[in-house]
Order: structure tokens, then sequence, then C-alpha cells
């Protein structure tokens, strides 16, 4: 299924990507420079902040993006809920065991 995405998806998507950006650069810049009042403190509320932020707009995205384009997410052909969980629980599963065996 191809979706061709507007402009206004795009600056939406570009937005979203800045914002995600700036959360994880501030508080990288903020420990580096040492310019804090409180050395460790500000950085770990910056960070709390942000990532509380970023997770409120993703929600929200998500929730605007389900509500609002029902089409694209309607399926075409119907699948068994049950099955695709059950292949996803399985493959999630071997990813993990693999990695377990490795470190």
């Amino acid at each position: 299924m191809l979706i061709l995405y507007g402009q206004a998806a795009a600056v939406m998507n570009s937005g979203l990507l800045l914002m995600t950006v700036m959360g994880l650069l501030f508080p990288a810049v903020l420990h580096y420079t040492r310019t804090e009042a409180h050395y460790g403190k500000s950085e770990l509320a910056l960070s709390r902040f942000s990532s509380c932020v970023m997770l409120v707009v993703y929600a929200s995205y998500i929730f605007f993006r389900l509500k609002s384009q029902k089409e694209l997410h309607d399926p075409i052909n119907e699948v068994d809920p049950v099955c695709s969980f059950a292949y996803i629980l399985t493959g999630t599963f071997n990813i993990v065991n693999v990695c377990a065996i490795f470190l």
C-alpha cells in the first residue's frame, strides 16, 4: 500500500523530529558545558521535563492520526488478531532469547 504524504504531514513530521533532537541535545549540552547552578540537578530536571513533554506530544500525535485518518488504518483483508499477536509474541521472545544468549 502506497501512502503519499502532503506538505503539512512533512512539516509536522519534521517538527516532531526537531523537537526530539532538541529534547535530547539540551540536557547533553548542559552536562558537557557544566554551566548549571547545581551540578547534576538541573540536568536531571531538564531531562525529565523534556521527556514528559515529548511523551505528551507523541501521544497526542498518535491520537490525532488514529482519529482523523481512519481510512489509512482500515484493514484491507481481515487477519485474526489472536494469530497476529501470537506471531509478534513469538518473534519478540526469540529476539530476547538470542540477546540473552549473547550477553
